[in-house]
């Protein structure tokens, strides 16, 4: 088994017994039909794995996937996943809202409520799977499916990225993969926003926070007052740009120091470090505080995490499957 973040070995397995598997260890539990007639099915999967972003590219013959409601109990996943058809085009179906996906558009979705993606024809697609904590103060949870266009803008500079975002990912550190694929998701969400009829200044503002905050993390003196010093905003523009995207500068640089501290731990640098280190280069106050928040974020101890080591993760998945029958 290759460790966290790497790949290049090729499995094959029988599609009535190993496809579904590996497609629901990536994505979460699914079920997999395929047309009655179809003599053969062929479908290939390519993945790179950081430490909290799982980066895909997929293809396969007609086929339907079916994440209902009782996948969703029995393996439940708090994660969101970025759908980009490169060939064919696949239907979104969330229940509230149908989308038809051609190669220019993209489509964000929520894997803890039912979603079936259905083609008839082979597709192609790559696929950006993002931690629910990385994105829900940014998206309401009311809002299962979002649109985004690639074929221009925003959208389009996204696209790039994450398409040179996986054929560069064998080179880069866990570190580096999750940060470039935060970048991907912060150009594709304000790229959704532009469409929305939001492209103004408040779009650019939430992104220099963000940007800044992220840079900053491991600053213990970073708080509501410094970021708006070192931006040249007033408090009360950042708290009101933080608002409309449903959260605080609290909740943010608590986000980020812990998603600091997550990819610390899972470092092979990190791991010469003690808890303790890891808290202070984090910024936070003490030991017990970081521990505590970091308990009540992941339900697990900050030791505990560093315990189930990077090939842990990479357990849960395998890196190229292609079935036959």
């Amino acid at each position: 088994m290759v460790s966290s973040g790497r790949f290049v070995s090729t499995t094959t397995v029988r599609a009535d017994e190993g496809w579904q598997e590996q497609v629901s260890r990536l994505h979460g539990q699914f079920k997999i039909d395929v047309p009655r007639h179809a003599a053969r099915y062929t479908g290939t999967i390519q993945w790179h794995l950081g430490q909290r972003y799982r980066l895909l590219r997929w293809s396969g013959e007609a086929e339907r996937l079916t994440r209902g409601a009782s996948e969703v109990k029995s393996d439940p996943v708090s994660m969101y996943e970025l759908v980009v058809p490169l060939a064919g085009e696949p239907v979104i179906e969330s229940g509230v809202r149908d989308i038809r996906l051609s190669p220019g558009e993209m489509a964000l979705v929520r894997l803890d409520t039912a979603i079936s993606v259905v083609h008839t024809d082979p597709c192609t697609a790559l696929a950006l799977l993002i931690p629910e904590s990385e994105i829900a103060a940014r998206v309401p949870r009311s809002v299962p499916l979002m649109h985004i266009d690639r074929r221009s803008g925003l959208g389009a500079v996204g696209f790039e990225a994450a398409r040179g975002l996986l054929s560069e990912a064998s080179g880069l550190t866990d570190a580096m993969f999750d940060a470039a694929a935060r970048h991907v998701l912060d150009l594709l969400l304000l790229a959704s926003r532009g469409e929305a009829g939001a492209r103004d200044a408040t779009g650019e503002i939430d992104a220099a926070i963000r940007g800044y905050v992220r840079q900053h993390a491991g600053s213990a003196d970073l708080d509501l007052t410094s970021i708006a010093r070192a931006l040249g905003w007033s408090v009360r523009r950042i708290q009101q740009v933080l608002r409309l995207s449903g959260t605080t500068a609290t909740e943010l640089i608590r986000t980020e120091r812990l998603g600091l501290a997550q990819t610390l731990l899972a470092s092979q640098d990190g791991r010469r470090l003690s808890i303790s280190d890891i808290a202070f280069m984090c910024g936070f106050s003490s030991h017990s505080s970081f521990c505590r928040a970091f308990r009540s974020d992941l339900g697990l101890s900050p030791s505990d995490f560093r315990a189930q080591g990077p090939d842990a993760a990479a357990d849960a998945v395998s890196p190229v499957v292609t079935p036959r029958r």
